[in-house]
């Protein structure tokens, strides 16, 4: 009776599903140990995850409910079938069984091509990010915060603080060049607003504003930041000196068009006291915020003229060969020079960078497995069911075969069934990926959401693992025997 079959076909497909879902199981398990140590910081908590009772229970109930799904529908659609008529025309199914399967390959190619399309912008935008030009030079530098010991009570003192430990590591074996900084590269920078003398804001006009960036002599050298007019900071731009600063290109044509800003004296604001500085230096640009962000106006100043709002600083520490091996030396000459002063984010230059591109690698490295595994079960797809319709169409084959049909005409046919399938799944994915890339944009660098060269290689791809997929089931077809197909059918 149709309840005995129903229910033999229950038992088949939910037994398959409860064995598929043990090796999912153990990938997932897999996964949550490697995972963690690929995420960024600003990931919180992803270590606490497990497989847990919860996520058994709710893989069961999945596993479950798609074997009933797949269980119930051969019977549902016999119930409604003529059981005479399979008997009468041979293994040639029904015309809306063959809808139903190039309607489940269409949607598996469709999905598919979504997914490759997003992995593969987001996969070239962490390349532009990696080869993008920071202005700087990313090289062998060892970095690491201090902040001032609460016994350096005022602004003097710190400074002197910073001015004893870079002498102390300069003299660092290994040590190419020595800086120091209130910001890194990716840490973002502070920002106030700038008043330019002779050039008044008008009434309604928004202020001028920039980063500022506090350094010590030494620094762009040492970042390969290029001096492009005038000078960098001095041993003589010390506290007492009259207090001058350094503008990137930036600042330069913003708050000096058409100038010439040397010697032109610009105005700190919102920090403390207004901090006026005569413009004695112009360096290139430098992307301060790391890479994908945009260029500000910055405005340098030397550290030792900042004042009481020196805070803490960054060191950074050029060396000729693998800069964390300078970690340990570098901390025993700060504890020689205060056996108290604690250091804080020991990292290289490169691990810093890194860092603010992490969520970006992550992003990329999740959607990426997606979309393999996507394109793993387009093949499988494609394959059982071009492979099924063959074995179907055996006798239909065969007959061919016997009325002069040449094996040519057996590949064009099969080929031309399951590539017509993969040819409308491309067409609808393509829609589909256009609007999933049209809200990937604000996660995108260097890459447009609609940039036909990833739509071209997506498509391409698929066409060419789809062709594959449908070629070995019509290999199959061009050795069916007539003879054989027609006593076994």
């Amino acid at each position: 009776g149709r309840g005995r079959l129903a229910a033999q076909l229950l038992t088949e497909n939910v037994l398959l599903s409860l064995i598929g879902m043990i090796p999912a199981i153990l990938l997932a398990a897999w996964e949550l140990k490697i995972l963690p140590a690929m995420a960024p910081r600003e990931i919180p908590r992803l270590g606490e995850v497990s497989v847990d009772l919860r996520v058994l229970v709710f893989s069961l109930l999945l596993a479950v409910l798609a074997g009933v799904f797949a269980g119930l529908w051969p019977p549902i659609h016999a119930a409604r079938a003529d059981l005479q008529a399979p008997l009468r025309e041979s293994h040639i199914g029904p015309g809306r069984e063959r809808h139903w399967r190039a309607a489940l390959v269409i949607s598996e190619v469709a999905l598919g091509l979504v997914l490759l399309s997003g992995a593969i912008l987001l996969g070239r935008s962490f390349l532009a990010l990696l080869h993008e030009d920071l202005g700087f030079r990313v090289g062998d530098v060892l970095t690491f915060f201090l902040s001032p010991d609460a016994k350096y009570k005022s602004s003097s003192q710190a400074v002197a603080f910073y001015d004893e430990v870079l002498a102390h590591l300069r003299a660092l074996p290994g040590a190419r060049a020595v800086a120091a900084s209130n910001s890194l590269p990716s840490n973002g920078c502070p920002s106030t607003s700038i008043e330019v003398q002779g050039r008044p804001t008008a009434a309604g006009e928004a202020e001028l504003e920039a980063d500022i960036i506090t350094v010590s002599p030494g620094y762009f050298r040492l970042m390969g930041i290029p001096l492009r007019e005038g000078r960098a900071f001095q041993e003589r731009d010390i506290a007492n000196a009259p207090v001058v600063v350094v503008l990137s290109e930036l600042a330069a044509r913003t708050f000096f068009p058409n100038q010439n800003p040397l010697g032109k004296r610009i105005t700190m604001k919102d920090w403390s006291e207004p901090l006026p500085g005569v413009v004695v230096g112009i360096v290139g640009d430098a992307k301060m915020g790391g890479p994908g962000n945009p260029v500000h106006p910055t405005v340098y100043y030397d550290y030792r003229q900042f004042g009481d709002r020196v805070l803490g600083m960054y060191f950074l520490i050029g060396t000729a060969g693998d800069p964390r091996a300078l970690a340990l030396s570098a901390s025993d000459s700060i504890w020689s020079v205060n056996k108290d002063q604690p250091l804080a984010d020991v990292l290289t230059l490169r691990q810093v960078l890194a860092r603010s591109i992490a969520e970006a690698r992550f992003r990329t490295l999740l959607l990426g497995i997606f979309a393999a595994l996507a394109l793993l079960l387009v093949v499988v797809g494609i394959y059982s069911v071009v492979s099924y319709s063959v074995g179907e169409r055996t006798r239909e084959i065969g007959i061919r075969v016997a009325l002069g049909a040449q094996r040519g005409d057996i590949l064009r046919l099969v080929l031309w069934q399951g590539m017509g399938s993969v040819s409308a799944g491309i067409a609808l994915g393509l829609t589909g990926a256009a609007a999933l890339t049209q809200g990937l944009r604000s996660l995108l660098y260097g890459v447009t959401p609609g940039d036909p060269f990833t739509f071209i290689g997506v498509v391409l791809l698929l066409g060419i693992v789809s062709l594959v997929a449908c070629y070995l089931p019509a290999r199959r077809a061009m050795r069916i025997d007539p003879v054989e197909a027609l006593l076994n059918s």
